[in-house]
């Protein structure tokens, strides 16, 4: 029996022993040759659509995972729409409308842009009025619901506009410029001549002004984006019952054509005095001659 022990603790040991090396072994060759551990690289799914050249000086490994990866996940960004409505209401009231609308659009959480109530024409026409309203991109197609229950739709259109190729690449943009901006302060701090601290001061500020003006844009396509516009136009029933003027304003319209009358009557008056005025000189020489025949034919009768 302890010769048969023998020779199996030594089987066992040796096992172990190799068993021991194996594991060994295969956790040297899970590291890098200079020891230090792999890390974990995730890619960010935003493209930047500059150049491969800003990936100059990474390891080309990771300048082709970056070259790879980049055109995949444009296709994954989220499309961004913005969208505009216009709406014309007939309703039995302006003035109620307008505040129903005004009501509505803060419940939508919206704010009311514009309002330009033209109220009742000089001709006696029906009163109108028109708004601008932004209201959030999620509440747009609610919002036209409800309007539509104000008053009697008679027109209603809907535009929208794909931005999101136009706002992707803003933001590539302004990433570059930004990156150049702190490329271009680095090289400013460095030793240099006063002329290239000029150039690089006239670069840096043409780079900022370019940064300034494509954050504005970007912003406010991401805002049209954000917030859908609706512009509603109110105009009033036409009434179906005929106006009675009344008692007074009979009169007034009487004593209107009274002082009319009177003053066509004076300006008959006075051109007929005018004519006549005008006229004295021959009446005069008319009135001579005849005096003279008068007086010769009375002379003749004599003898």
């Amino acid at each position: 029996m302890q010769r048969l022990a023998r020779p199996v603790f030594i089987t066992l040991f040796a096992a172990l022993i190799v068993f021991i090396a194996v594991s060994f072994a295969a956790t040297r060759l899970s590291k890098p040759a200079n020891g230090t551990e792999f890390q974990h690289v995730t890619v960010e799914k935003t493209y930047d659509t500059a150049s491969t050249s800003d990936y100059q000086g990474a390891p080309r490994p990771l300048l082709r995972l970056a070259s790879m990866s980049a055109p995949a996940s444009r296709s994954v960004q989220t499309t961004q729409i913005a969208r505009s409505g216009a709406v014309s209401l007939l309703v039995s009231s302006v003035d109620k409308a307008i505040s129903a609308v005004s009501t509505l659009t803060r419940e939508e959480n919206g704010d009311v842009l514009s309002l330009n109530d033209k109220g009742r024409t000089e001709h006696g026409g029906r009163s109108s009025a028109d708004m601008q309203l932004r209201v959030p991109e999620d509440r747009f197609e609610h919002t036209l619901q409800a309007l539509g229950r104000i008053g009697s739709a008679r027109a209603r259109s809907i535009n929208a506009e794909d931005l999101t190729t136009q706002i992707v690449d803003s933001a590539a943009r302004l990433r570059n410029l930004r990156r150049t901006e702190r490329d271009i302060q680095k090289i400013m701090d460095r030793s240099g001549s006063i002329g290239q601290i000029l150039e690089a001061e006239n670069q840096l500020s043409s780079v900022r002004e370019q940064i300034e003006t494509l954050d504005a844009d970007l912003k406010s396509m991401r805002n049209r984006v954000r917030y859908s516009t609706i512009s509603v136009t109110l105009a009033a029933e036409a009434s179906t019952a005929p106006l009675e003027p009344t008692a007074a304003a009979q009169l007034v319209s009487s004593w209107h054509a009274a002082r009319h009358a009177v003053s066509q009557l004076t300006i008959g008056l006075a051109a007929s005095i005018v004519w006549l005025a005008a006229f004295i000189p021959y009446l005069l020489l008319a009135a001579l001659g005849l005096w003279l025949l008068r007086k010769r034919l009375s002379a003749k009768l004599k003898y």
